[in-house]
């Protein structure tokens, strides 16, 4: 039973947070979630050989499934850092802020450790709530009003799923996700397919199930907002690797590569003219699942491309979210006026982020393109890949937009920002590892495509 471990880990500290809690005890709190984070990716490394089934089938510790788990760890370590002394600024004082986010990571790592449907459904379900809640902790009229949007929304989405599941059951007598019986579908088949996917890509905030993301990263806390955008994407998508057997059906394989082309055409567009920078990341986040979707066409063969392509991801809205929270939510693109000679390094930092997510070498975001398009290209999407790589070109003027704004619009500064050394921390390290898989990403590569 030693493959549960990562995950008792955060439900084990998650409940001895809410006790420190308890006694008003929040420091201790706070040291307890980072606590189980820690334990949970030394045990996920000792994993690495130990790959094996678990409950009788329930929980499959594959590969893709240690390494999604070990990244959804990391990612809540780095927004743990993002929310330290951001959270008292703006008045969350309670240590459920820290239990919540280590429940939402243990819903997390339960989708992409299954391929049974009803324990993905289940994940997605602790993911769904613990993230209801983290939106709204700010208290004001915008943080109310995402996350209730978040959980009408969300609950659409389970509902998509769960019908999905029964169609599913109807006709292959188990909720195991099972390759021979996807890969002959009858028309139920096809139909549970497409509810299941429908139920997911809400979570990956790929068009037409889109519509909450603006409002919910608009009014979520910053450090919240980082965690949807990437934690709740390796979920999402990592659990539709796991159904993309579905697409050997040309209906399904038609409803995702028309979701994949509104998804690019309309995150990028409509960010082009976003003054909220956490609605111009919420449009970024969108037209980048449309790309990231691109790799469910490969099927499995998919997953190291798609597995890079979520790693360097995550590294980038990390870091930019690192800035975002250090500016306590001064959001409109306006107060990013002449950051660079109030504040060298978080200027430095976001025009990095800003340029990588654009894609310009030699950083990782250019890779994870570059990777990621030559891939479905050899496959034989080469027209997708034209259409991807134009709209990867629109996007430079709204990224380079706040860097314009940064380090050459003149005009009164009323910014205010915060340093804190572990928001700072974040933000180095993601440069760091955003920087190192743009000019070196060779190891990472080969034990992706030998390991995964």
């Amino acid at each position: 039973m030693t493959g549960l471990i990562p995950l008792l880990m955060l439900v084990v500290f998650a409940i001895i947070s809410l006790i420190f809690d308890l006694f008003s005890l929040r420091k201790w709190a706070k040291l307890s979630g980072y606590t189980g984070l820690v334990a949970s990716a030394i045990f996920i490394f000792l994993l690495w050989d130990k790959r094996a089934v678990y409950l009788n089938g329930l929980l499959n510790l594959d590969a893709k499934g240690i390494y999604a788990s070990l990244l959804i760890v990391v990612f809540t370590f780095m927004v743990f850092l993002l929310s330290d002394g951001y959270d008292v600024r703006i008045g969350i004082l309670e240590g459920e802020f820290y239990v919540l986010f280590l429940l939402a990571a243990a819903g997390a790592i339960v989708m992409v450790t299954s391929e049974h449907l009803l324990v993905i459904f289940t994940g997605m379900e602790i993911l769904s709530i613990a993230s209801y809640a983290l939106a709204g902790l700010r208290r004001d009229e915008l943080s109310n009003e995402a996350s209730v949007k978040y959980a009408i929304l969300g609950v659409v989405s389970s509902v998509f799923f769960v019908l999905g599941m029964a169609l599913y059951f109807s006709q292959a007598g188990s909720l195991a996700i099972d390759s021979k019986v996807i890969a002959n579908p009858s028309p139920v088949l096809i139909s549970a397919g497409v509810m299941l996917f429908a139920g997911l890509m809400f979570k990956a905030s790929l068009v037409p199930f889109h519509i909450w993301t603006p409002d919910v990263y608009q009014g979520s806390p910053s450090p919240v907002a980082g965690f949807f955008s990437v934690v709740t994407k390796i979920g999402a998508f990592i659990a539709l690797l796991r159904i993309s057997g579905f697409l050997v059906n040309p209906a399904l394989r038609a409803m995702i590569i028309g979701s994949i082309v509104l998804t690019v055409i309309y995150g990028n567009f409509v960010a082009l003219k976003q003054t909220d920078i956490k609605r111009l990341m919420a449009y970024s986040s969108i037209s980048h699942a449309g790309y990231m979707a691109m790799a469910l066409l490969l099927g499995e063969m998919g997953g190291w491309v798609l597995l890079f392509y979520l790693t360097v991801y995550g590294f980038m809205n990390i870091g930019a979210f690192s800035v975002i929270s250090s500016l306590m939510e001064n959001n409109s693109i306006d107060d990013y006026r002449e950051l660079s000679k109030t504040s060298s390094p978080l200027a430095a930092g976001m025009a990095f982020f800003m340029i990588s997510l654009a894609g310009f070498p030699p950083t990782g975001g250019f890779l994870a393109k570059f990777f990621l398009f030559s891939e479905v290209g050899s496959a034989g999407y080469w027209w997708l890949v034209v259409l991807a790589v134009f709209t990867s070109l629109l996007s430079v003027y709204y990224y380079l937009r706040v860097v314009v704004y940064m380090y050459m619009k003149k005009g009164e500064v009323k910014t205010k920002f915060a340093y804190y050394s572990a928001a700072l921390l974040a933000m180095f390290a993601s440069v760091l590892f955003v920087l190192e898989l743009g000019i070196f990403p060779r190891t990472l590569i080969y034990f992706l495509r030998i390991f995964v």
